[in-house]
């Protein structure tokens, strides 16, 4: 008998929040910007650094929904008791043929990101597995399972939201559509009550 050990957990729900005064806002700073803010490969605009979503009386609710949500998530981990804390949000704005390269979120516990707008064929999220990374001699001939599944993606859906531990790599997908793919993304961390 085959016992899963090492499960990877990911966590998605829907919302009901205000995506019109969401979406208002996240066009307005992508609009009123200078440069596109990124270290990254791909030109997806993000606030990283200048604008913290965390801080705004707008997304208080959101934020508050958001940690929510974490603490039913990080009971699946046997966590009951924690205080969680958010440290820090941003809007990312995906223009058409805007990606995002696989990446991580070090110094945190959980990461997550909310689907605002998100056009058709605008972008998918994509998890690879942790095992991925020191799997040097695959399995031959096999059908994919749940065993030997290196990546999964989570198809972007408006209202959508996704909690996941922050050293899960993941990427999102070229926006392939003329519009605009914009999502919020946070990071929390767990602390002794």
């Amino acid at each position: 008998m085959s016992i899963a050990y090492f499960p990877t957990l990911i966590y998605e729900v829907e919302l009901d929040v205000d995506n019109v005064s969401l979406h208002k806002k996240s066009m307005e700073l992508y609009n009123n910007r200078t440069t596109v803010n990124t270290n990254w490969f791909c030109d997806t605009f993000n606030t990283i650094g200048i604008y913290d979503i965390t801080k705004d009386p707008l997304f208080s609710e959101f934020v508050e929904t958001c940690m929510q949500h974490t603490r039913i998530f990080s009971k699946d981990y046997g966590i009951s008791n924690a205080v969680i804390k958010s440290k820090e949000g941003w809007i990312n704005v995906a223009m058409q043929n805007d990606y995002q390269e696989f990446h991580l979120h070090p110094n945190n516990h959980f990461s997550m990101v909310y689907y605002v707008s998100v056009p058709e064929n605008s972008g998918n999220i994509i998890f690879r597995s942790p095992e991925s990374n020191t799997d040097m001699f695959q399995l031959p001939f096999g059908n994919e399972t749940i065993a030997t599944m290196k990546t999964a993606t989570i198809k972007a859906k408006t209202g959508k939201l996704i909690i996941f531990r922050s050293n899960l790599l993941h990427m999102v997908e070229k926006n392939k559509s003329s519009s605009e793919r914009v999502s919020i993304s946070m990071n929390v961390v767990l602390e002794d009550k």
